[in-house]
């Protein structure tokens, strides 16, 4: 269910105005204007990638003449590209079809602009549309998700949106019976017409609760009938198992006030990155913790002494590698609260972000306190990082996602505060005592793994548990990170990637593809175009583009006949194979490269193919899987999330 891709060597030539019916005189001058400019491309071909569900183009590339100009902005000169290309779309009016949700420019002089497809004034969930425009003004591609021929869906309500809570209240009833649910999401008119499903008006809500279970309830109710259209838990944990930390001493920042000491540390954000203890409890987000000593935390509790140590000190970890490699201030950009909650239960191989606070079991008799892994911080605040930019849906491919974009960061973030180049590719080494990890990311399928994953989209494993295999499926995208990171080879399709773009490259590139070229519904093969949009942002050379082309081309997701075009050892210069490291926790370190010979050669182009759905067995099969999950008692949401 990928994209379907036409070299159609589209040059752009003469063509009128496409203005719909309410223009203005001045806006179809405007439009005509820009439709001339254009025009006058004619050099220059646009490619564009279908979607084979949707039928209408995914991802559209070239490079058009300067378009922002004077009072031009990045929305009326978007409108004017779809007008021109409507008929492409199947569209009728592009700027009564959509909405701006966000314009902006970034650090490297691009310009991005959102757009929120709407049915006459109805959201359509999931369906948006992202244009990028190079330092010069140019369009350089538009990547979609629209849904055309809506215009015979009813958009008058059966019932008000105070029944629509209420139906969700008597949903929320079957999975956690007693409990008081509190609104997260306020009932909101939207148009569902994604994988699939016939267009119809629904209501979106989302609930939560807190005791004696945490839930985060999505539903989607069809507006005439009442009918549930979808429902999940949106909940993202991680399952570890162990107790206790390693007991090495380190550095925090805290506040005293009257004698006493609390967990709260003002140096990196003024709204605090703060510690609390739920007391082994459930109830969240429990009690900030506070000490008699400024030196003297958290030694009473039975289990997980130091867990509240490593939750706080992890924390500034992770805020200060987004802020010194990214310039992002904390989790939602804007320097919010960085919540973390210790002691949650008892006897807990499970940490979770819940969309407010990062919250931390401390493990079992098997395992180490799950705070006191530094990739499983990293892993589960990505996931807050995720939910105020791309908001990956969590569910199926785009689930799966967003549980590998928390993977990879959750290493990349150790990377940075310590460097290793074996060990950094593990996630949750630390949790396990046997010193096994959760994840490999270069053998995911490894069976000795505590959860084996797909390495290959061959082998990507259909379900309709754990959200459509978001945390088993995230292999394949986790193995295209390290491949194009280090080099390697892929276990499955054997096809070599002979060398790697070093971390720090492969950072940035992974940072500005979640946050400039993500929506929120995006398949494997959306990631794939958006890696290789980035690196021609960030003016990476041929050859590294190559490398991160050839990564796809060895997992699956960009697929046969593309092979891999010629790769040097060019992109791993010295100081390339590190990461910018803050203090005494390490230095940059050099990027090994592989020795192994190139797959396949050169070529001049290769076709984006779409994914397969082809089964993969996990613990022989969906039922072993189910039955794993039971006698562990947990959700996988997290790194192991």
């Amino acid at each position: 269910m990928g994209k379907r891709i036409g070299l159609l060597g589209l040059a752009i030539v003469g063509c009128g105005s496409n203005a719909g019916p309410g223009d203005t005189t001045e806006a179809r001058a405007q439009t005509a204007s820009l439709v001339e400019t254009l025009s006058l491309e004619n050099a220059n071909a646009w490619e564009w990638a279908s979607d084979s569900e949707l039928g209408t183009p995914a991802h559209v590339a070239g490079h058009s003449a300067p378009l922002l100009t004077g009072s031009i902005s990045a929305k009326e000169a978007t409108f004017a590209f779809l007008s021109r290309f409507r008929e492409r779309y199947n569209m009728r009016d592009p700027a009564g079809q959509f909405s701006v949700t966000r314009e902006h420019r970034d650090e490297l002089g691009m310009t991005h602009v959102r757009l929120q497809q709407v049915e006459r004034g109805i959201p359509v969930q999931n369906a948006e549309m992202m244009a990028h425009y190079d330092d010069s003004g140019a369009l350089r591609s538009i990547d979609s998700n629209f849904v055309a021929g809506l215009d015979a869906v009813d958009i008058v309500p059966a019932f008000d949106a105070a029944r629509a809570l209420l139906r969700a209240r008597e949903e929320l009833r079957s999975v956690a019976a007693g409990q008081e649910a509190r609104i997260w999401t306020a009932p909101e008119l939207v148009i569902h017409a994604m994988d699939g499903a016939t267009p119809t008006l629904a209501y979106h809500v989302v609930l939560r609760t807190d005791l004696p279970a945490l839930h985060r309830m999505d539903y989607l109710f069809d507006a005439h009938t009442g009918d549930v259209l979808r429902a999940f838990d949106d909940i993202e944990t991680v399952e570890g198992s162990g107790k206790g930390v390693l007991g090495d001493a380190k550095k925090i920042q805290v506040a005293a006030s009257g004698g006493s000491y609390t967990l709260d540390d003002r140096t990196r954000t003024p709204n605090g990155i703060r510690t609390f203890t739920a007391n082994n409890t459930e109830s969240l987000p429990g009690t900030i913790l506070t000490s008699p000593s400024a030196s003297t935390w958290d030694q009473a509790p039975e289990s997980g002494p130091g867990a509240a140590v490593d939750a706080h000190y992890y924390a500034g970890k992770v805020y200060d590698y987004y802020k010194t490699k990214h310039d992002r201030k904390g989790i939602d950009g804007n320097d919010g609260s960085l919540i973390s909650v210790v002691h949650y239960s008892q006897n807990i191989l499970n940490a979770f972000w819940d969309g407010a606070e990062m919250v931390y079991g401390d493990g079992d008799s098997t395992s180490r306190a799950l705070s006191g892994s530094l990739d499983v911080v990293g892993h589960e605040l990505t996931h807050g990082v995720t939910e105020n930019t791309s908001k990956l849906v969590y569910q199926k491919q785009p689930g799966a996602i967003n549980e590998s974009i928390s993977d990879i960061f959750g290493s990349i973030i150790e990377h940075y505060v310590k460097p290793d180049e074996k060990n950094n590719y593990l996630l949750g080494e630390d949790v396990f005592l046997s010193g096994k990890p959760f994840r490999d990311l270069v053998h995911p399928g490894d069976p000795t793994l505590d959860q084996p994953q797909p390495a290959h989209i061959s082998k990507f494993l259909n379900t309709t548990q754990d959200n459509g295999g978001v945390h088993t499926n995230s292999g394949i995208p986790n193995n295209a990170f390290y491949l194009m990171t280090k080099g390697g080879t892929n276990d499955v399709s054997t096809v070599n990637v002979a060398y790697g773009i070093g971390w720090d490259k492969a950072a940035d590139l992974w940072y500005r593809t979640q946050t400039k070229y993500l929506t929120s519904s995006a398949k494997f093969i959306d990631l794939a175009n958006g890696t290789l949009s980035a690196a021609t942002d960030l003016k990476y050379s041929q050859n590294q583009k190559n490398i991160i082309e050839c990564a796809w081309i060895a997992v699956g997701v960009i697929s046969a006949p593309a092979t891999c075009k010629t790769i040097t050892a060019e992109a791993t210069a010295a100081g390339d194979g590190g990461l910018p490291t803050v203090g005494k926790d390490g230095g940059s370190q050099g990027n090994p490269n592989s020795d192994e010979d190139i797959f396949a050669g050169s070529k001049s182009g290769c076709a984006m193919g779409g994914s397969s759905d082809a089964p993969w067995s996990l613990f022989g099969g969906v039922l072993g899987l189910g039955m794993l999950l039971a006698r562990r008692r947990i959700r996988r949401s997290g790194p192991a999330s």
